[in-house]
């Protein structure tokens, strides 16, 4: 029996994502992320026809997910059960990888599932996400309306196999641009930013038919301004202030995590958690997502992914609040929904939705939406 042809999530996600319609991310939810995504099926060696399979098995990307987040964003599979319909499946493998990095807004590590590529193939993407900010949900519980708020995003993934069962991702947002309006005095801030960068690994360890197992690690540099560049302010009389706004983490992020997947015919199912160290006497993080999705022979896919981000309160530094989310002591639960679809050979357009579910503290509500274009090589 041949394996899977898969893929994976998003910071954002987990390298990056965003779901509770927090701030910028690296992304790993989410994702979008997630965590961010990407993954490739790995054929079972056993038989020639599985040998076959592979070569047409293919390697994607997806929340945002926080490294995010997104990552950032887990993994999509798709499996056969004969050579024949591993070729009818083919496009819909690599776009069932496609995910949106971005699930939440903070930096994640983009966690893609574990089906890794072959050796000298992979995938970039490319997207544009937007965010527009509702309300500020502080670490107390409540939320401020502080006026208007929106993100605008370009961001970069990519994943190539470098050996057997052996792969090496990366993720960063190119162009980060912040707009806060201050209603004390009418005026529009704009700040621009580059991303802070992620580069991982991640590796293989069990394949069984249709059921894969895989272990990476990451890091994530922080190239972005971290100190506060705008004040936020209420729209509540007087306009007080309730929080700082921050484009960029301001810490190092180093990551260990695991992930499982089993694909169908048609239907996928993954889930992905990691642990993550922070510098600066951040608190550490943990996240996870779980993911499923479909995928046809037409060249059609859809998913949806949950992707969790949890500050564990174990650092000294004081918490952060902006509506980025960006900082210290940010916790979500955030949801996606992607559909992409192949409009030309190994090129893969789509759009995801992403928003918050509940336990959305430091960072601001609304709806991220993010357009994308992939290429399988």
């Amino acid at each position: 029996m041949s394996k899977a042809a898969a893929v994976a999530t998003g910071r954002g996600d987990a390298i990056g994502t965003r779901g509770g319609g927090g701030g910028g991310g690296a992304g790993a939810g989410g994702a979008s992320s997630s965590h961010p995504a990407r993954g490739v099926a790995k054929a079972t060696k056993d038989t020639k026809d599985a040998k076959d399979t592979r070569k047409h098995a293919e390697s994607l990307e997806g929340i945002g997910r926080p490294l995010g987040r997104a990552p950032r964003v887990r993994s999509v599979a798709v499996t056969s059960t004969n050579h024949a319909w591993c070729h009818n499946l083919r496009r819909a493998a690599f776009s069932l990888a496609l995910v949106a990095l971005v699930t939440i807004g903070l930096p994640a590590p983009a966690a893609a599932g574990p089906w890794v590529p072959d050796p000298g193939e992979g995938y970039v993407k490319v997207w544009l996400k937007f965010f527009h900010g509702l309300a500020y949900r502080s670490g107390d519980g409540n939320s401020y309306d502080y006026g208007p708020y929106n993100e605008l995003f370009l961001a970069t993934y990519g994943e190539v196999g470098v050996a057997e069962n052996l792969s090496l991702y990366w993720q960063s947002d190119i162009l980060r641009t912040f707009y806060l309006h201050d209603p004390s005095s009418g005026e529009t801030g704009v700040h621009a930013a580059p991303g802070d960068p992620a580069i991982g690994f991640r590796y293989q360890f069990l394949s069984g038919g249709r059921f894969v197992m895989a272990a990476e690690a990451w890091g994530r540099i922080p190239l972005a301004n971290g100190e506060a560049v705008q004040p936020v302010l209420s729209t509540a009389p007087g306009n007080p202030q309730i929080g700082e706004l921050r484009i960029g983490a301001g810490a190092f992020d180093l990551g260990a995590g695991m992930s499982a997947g089993y694909g169908w015919d048609h239907f996928y199912t993954s889930v992905f958690g990691s642990y993550v160290l922070r510098s600066q006497d951040y608190d550490h993080v943990i996240q996870w997502t779980a993911e499923g999705g479909y995928g046809g022979a037409s060249g059609f896919s859809i998913r949806g992914r949950i992707t969790g981000y949890h500050s564990l309160g174990n650092g000294t530094a004081p918490y952060h609040d902006s509506p980025s989310g960006l900082g210290n002591g940010t916790n979500y639960v955030g949801f996606a929904i992607e559909t992409d679809w192949e409009l030309w050979p190994a090129n893969w357009l789509g759009v995801s939705f992403e928003g918050g579910l509940f336990a959305v503290s430091r960072q601001s509500g609304g709806p991220v939406i993010s357009l994308y274009w992939a290429k399988r090589f």
